[in-house]
């Protein structure tokens, strides 16, 4: 049996180690949070003006604008997710609801009640919708929970902040509203 003893004298003339010191993670989940609300601003302007326009520009800016926020701030891994968690799950919440409105319908009163000339009934609609945005809500919600940048990654708000940040507006007008984005390009 052999045993190595490692001895290491100890020195009063040399200073302790000092590490440098931790910078906290920055949070940026209000800025996708900002942007799902204005997504939604556009979703309602859109249904209560029926334009077609705002209701592409909420589709666009649902499916494309949080990634991008998430990217402006050297995370596009979480860029990805976020765009494919917003393509996928809102299907599979509809889906998915429209199948347990099926069942609530099958239980209750409602059955008779069909919609469209097809055997579809309206729990099932109300169970695709709830689904359907609930899912949105839920995406929404990950995407700001997963919103924070690291000390070390692309970059860092005491270092000058990001190279493009940028907002969504929407101002009130007498016809309707304008919508545009503000910020350092």
């Amino acid at each position: 049996m052999t045993s190595v003893f490692v001895y290491r004298p100890a020195h009063a003339d040399e200073p302790p180690a000092v590490s440098a010191p931790i910078a906290p993670s920055t949070w940026y989940g209000w800025q996708t949070l900002a942007a799902d609300a204005a997504v939604s601003a556009l979703w309602i302007g859109a249904h209560e003006t029926g334009s077609s326009g705002l209701r592409s520009l909420g589709i666009a800016g649902y499916v494309a604008g949080t990634p991008l926020i998430h990217v402006l701030h050297g995370r596009s891994d979480n860029g990805l997710v976020s765009a494919l968690l917003r393509v996928t799950a809102p299907v599979v919440g509809g889906a998915a609801g429209f199948l347990v409105g099926g069942t609530m319908c099958s239980h209750s009163n409602h059955s008779d009640e069909l919609l469209f000339d097809y055997s579809i009934s309206s729990c099932q609609v109300t169970g695709l919708l709830v689904g359907f945005f609930g899912a949105m809500v839920a995406v929404s919600v990950f995407d700001a929970t997963q919103a924070t940048v690291a000390p070390g990654d692309a970059w860092h708000p005491h270092r000058g902040g990001p190279p493009l940040a940028f907002a969504p507006t929407i101002v009130p007008t007498s016809d309707g509203a304008t919508v545009g984005f503000v910020g350092r390009f």
